[in-house]
This record gives C-alpha cells, sequence and structure tokens, in this order.
C-alpha cells in the first residue's frame, strides 16, 4: 500500500467525521510494543460535546479482512479514559502481531489494572452510532473500514459464543442501553 492511499483515506475520513460535529483534539503515541512495531500508527483523540472517542491512525497499512480490506479501529471514552487507551492498544498489538481482527470476534483481555469494571473481552463491531459512508470509504479499489471495540462482561460474551453476533447486537439495541452506557444490567440478554 502507498502512503498515497493511507492519507487520502484520513483526508476524507477526517472532514466525515467533522459533519458529525466531531474534532481533533489531540494525537497520542500507543505504548512501545506498537512504536517499535510501526512509531507511524498512532491515535487521535475525536471529541464533541457528548463524547471521545479514540480512532487509529496507521493501522490501514496492515491487511485486515483481505488485501482489498485496511482497517482503523475506534473505542469510545468514557470516564477511564486510562482503561479504553490501553483496550486500543490491546486490541491494535493483537491484529498486528497474531491475527486480524474481524468483525464479530471476541476476544478474551485479560487483567488491566485499568479495568475497574469487570470487563473480560472486547467485541469488535461495525460502529452503528456512525452513519455508513464514515464507516467505509473505498479509495482506488481499496475498502477502509472503521471496526469498534467495545469492552463486554463475561456474561456477554458467553451469550455470543452460544447465540452469535447478530442476536447480541439484536439484543443490546432493543435494550435500554446506549451503545457507550455501562450495562449494570445484563438482564437484558435475556428478553
Amino acid at each position: 500500500m502507498t502512503t498515497e492511499l493511507f492519507d487520502v483515506h484520513h483526508q476524507v475520513l477526517g472532514p466525515k467525521l467533522e459533519q458529525l460535529d466531531l474534532s481533533a483534539a489531540a494525537s497520542l503515541s500507543l505504548d512501545d510494543r506498537i512504536s517499535k512495531f510501526d512509531p507511524r500508527i498512532v491515535a487521535t483523540r475525536w471529541v464533541s460535546r457528548e463524547r471521545s472517542f479514540l480512532i487509529t491512525k496507521g493501522c490501514v497499512r496492515y491487511p485486515g479482512g483481505g488485501e482489498r480490506w485496511r482497517d482503523e479501529f475506534v473505542v469510545e471514552e468514557t470516564e477511564d479514559e486510562g482503561f479504553y487507551f490501553r483496550l486500543l492498544v490491546f486490541s491494535v498489538y493483537y491484529h498486528l502481531t497474531l491475527r486480524p481482527l474481524m468483525p464479530s470476534d471476541v476476544i478474551a483481555i485479560g487483567e488491566m489494572k485499568e479495568n475497574t469494571l469487570g470487563y473480560s473481552h472486547v467485541f469488535v463491531s461495525v460502529p452503528f452510532f456512525f452513519p455508513g459512508h464514515v464507516n467505509v470509504i473505498s479509495i482506488g479499489g481499496t475498502r477502509f473500514s472503521l471496526q469498534w471495540l467495545m469492552p463486554i462482561y463475561p456474561l456477554e460474551a458467553a451469550f455470543i459464543d452460544k447465540y452469535g453476533s447478530d442476536k447480541f447486537e439484536e439484543r443490546l439495541k432493543a435494550s435500554p442501553y446506549d451503545y457507550f452506557d455501562v450495562r449494570s444490567d445484563l438482564g437484558y440478554l435475556d428478553r
């Protein structure tokens, strides 16, 4: 992949995010493991009045679901910015060194000291909260997509394992929770 194609993707993505009332607030280096792999991979914090997202920049240099698909990752930050940053770093490292993360993946995250809410896995999905023209951008025969990294609880991971990601997303959409809410009552899975 040429640097030009990578740059074009971010030149197209930036204005689309700005149309959603998000603005780039900061560029953040990822940890040493990522920097040693490729120092050009960073995260940009995009903020609005209500939300803050970290979106990677540079992962698209590495194939995801195939040579014609390239992925960047998005995580929504809440009160505990440290945990969401760690979750992003973990996921990017996994994607670069073990295997590409794909929609519907459920990956155990292990111990993270910043994980005060007890999440056990990260669920990879399409960021439904963004319009489709932001989620997938085609440039020069290559499709660039955003993959949402959603922390989930052990019960949610077990539900996905048993019933599949589509059923999980249906239950989540029908629940009283917003995509970014802390889901304190997992009874929504039984409805």
